[in-house]
């Protein structure tokens, strides 16, 4: 499994940030779906970037998957509780430490600790979307002061059929939906035919839809001071993040998944008007002044440089994408197609795939 993150299907808004994420030094960058999300795949590419750095790393799994070059995995079983294998990361002073899932109090308290003592650590947990990460963890018992000073960023996902480019064919949109979503005569979108390519299913392969907020100094504030989930996802909507559901509808207008697609596999808002969303040419992020803390330079600077980007991109042909809108926080997901790795046996303890020793677990 050899996935760059620039494959992963993120918005290429927040891929700049994830990849400083992921060069850190500390602090914690967390994917989550629900079981089938492809959330493991995510997490693997993450650690291959990270490991392109020449960085120690070891990894946390129960059960490991696959197996990883220059990688010290650590396999989580009834003898060797949790604990046990997270101390022996901590004893090998490893730089990054990779944790499968976050399942339970135990593994959180470890995982936060070491995420604020010089380790990053990249972590996998199943949660349907972002804003129920916060409660999970107020569940977990993790005090959100320690959440807010870790979190680097937090990519919920879910995963789509992907259309057979061989055999796809425009789709008519019915009369009710497109009244029901707003959705113009002007936009093309593409349905599953079938062909000997795809085995008549009309689909090939599966896509990620992500949304990902960027935890910055504004929303650490915010989640420091226990807000609640769904203003925090209002906040960050407000900053620029994408839903899944608004990702998900620029996959089905740029033709790699269909409406139908869209509308039976992600978490869909109460309403939504496409046309009202649309910004020409790119996903557009919104500054809302009364949303966004006065004197936050950094986004303001941002702001200013999609401004510039945009006219540079003025002359060149442009696709529609959805712009985020200013009033309510709508709805709503990671990987590509992927060769099969190498999977781990059933009751291998340890294992390393370079030559590499195993940490010990005492």
């Amino acid at each position: 499994l050899k996935l760059p993150v620039d494959s992963l299907g993120l918005d290429p808004a927040v891929l700049p940030a994830v990849r400083e994420a992921l060069s850190a030094d500390e602090g914690m960058v967390l994917v989550t779906g629900p079981p089938g999300s492809g959330k493991t795949c995510t997490l693997y590419a993450f650690m291959r970037h990270a490991r392109k750095l020449g960085r120690k790393i070891m990894m946390i799994e129960s059960p490991v998957e696959m197996r990883v070059e220059g990688v010290t995995l650590i396999q989580v079983d009834e003898e060797h509780g949790f604990g046990e294998a997270m101390q022996a990361a901590l004893d090998e002073n490893a730089d990054v430490i990779v944790i499968g899932d976050i399942r339970d109090s135990d593994a959180a308290r470890f995982a936060f600790d070491a995420a604020s003592r010089g380790h990053l650590v990249l972590a996998g947990m199943e949660a349907g979307r972002i804003r129920e990460v916060f409660r999970a963890m107020k569940d977990r018992g993790v005090d959100p002061a320690q959440v807010a000073s870790v979190l680097r960023i937090i990519s919920a996902q879910r995963l789509v059929r992907k259309l057979c480019p061989d055999c796809k064919s425009k789709a008519k949109v019915h009369e009710e939906i497109s009244q029901q979503w707003g959705i113009g005569e002007a936009l093309e979108f593409y349905e599953p035919k079938g062909c000997d390519q795809c085995l008549r299913s009309g689909f090939k392969g599966r896509l990620a839809v992500h949304e990902t907020m960027i935890v910055d100094d504004a929303m650490r504030d915010l989640i420091a001071a226990g807000t609640h989930a769904l203003e925090l996802e209002k906040q960050a909507r407000y900053r620029g993040m994408l839903t899944m559901f608004e990702a998900g509808m620029n996959r089905a207008i740029e033709g790699s998944t269909s409406l139908e697609e869209v509308f039976g596999s992600l978490p869909c808002p109460d309403t939504f008007n496409l046309q009202e969303r649309l910004h020409v040419g790119r996903v557009g992020h919104l500054y809302d002044p009364d949303a966004v803390p006065q004197g936050d330079d950094s986004l303001a600077e941002m702001f200013r440089a999609e401004k510039e980007a945009a006219k540079e991109a003025a002359a060149e042909p442009l696709n529609h994408g959805i712009f985020i809108p200013a009033a309510e926080p709508a709805g709503e997901a990671a990987a590509s197609e992927a060769p099969v790795a190498e999977p781990v046996a059933e009751g291998e303890a340890v294992t390393a795939a370079s030559e590499q020793p195993a940490a010990p677990v005492t």
